[in-house]
Parts: C-alpha cells; sequence; structure tokens
C-alpha cells in the first residue's frame, strides 16, 4: 500500500476513501447472488461472536448494529 494515505475509522486503519464506500454499502438492504436476494445482517447479528460488543469490525471497522 505504498504511495496510500491512510486514516484512522472507529480505531481500524485504512486507505483513506474507503469509510465513505463502507457508508455507501451500508445503505443496501439486500445482495443478490446467482439470482438469489439474501438480507444483509448487521455487524453484531452473526451466528457467531465477532467482537461486536467489546470493538468494532477488525476488518472494515464498521460499530455493532
Amino acid at each position: 500500500m505504498f504511495g496510500k494515505k491512510h486514516i484512522i475509522y472507529n480505531g481500524v486503519r485504512m486507505i483513506e476513501g474507503w469509510p465513505a464506500k463502507i457508508e455507501e454499502a451500508q445503505t443496501m438492504k439486500t445482495y443478490v447472488i446467482a439470482a438469489q436476494e439474501y438480507q444483509r445482517l448487521r455487524y453484531g447479528e452473526e451466528e457467531d461472536d465477532w467482537g461486536a460488543n467489546r470493538q468494532p469490525c477488525h476488518d472494515c471497522g464498521v460499530l455493532k448494529g
């Protein structure tokens, strides 16, 4: 990632510009995969414990909910 400016978003280091892309993606309520529509899960609604009660997502920095 040389030459790319990094920022901190909800405590997670990422490339500048990604927070806007993340926030835009959060407006999408469903995804279509192979002609099948799926509801998106909010961070913290997963069956497995990804730590949403303790920290932002370690991949993208979103907060629970």
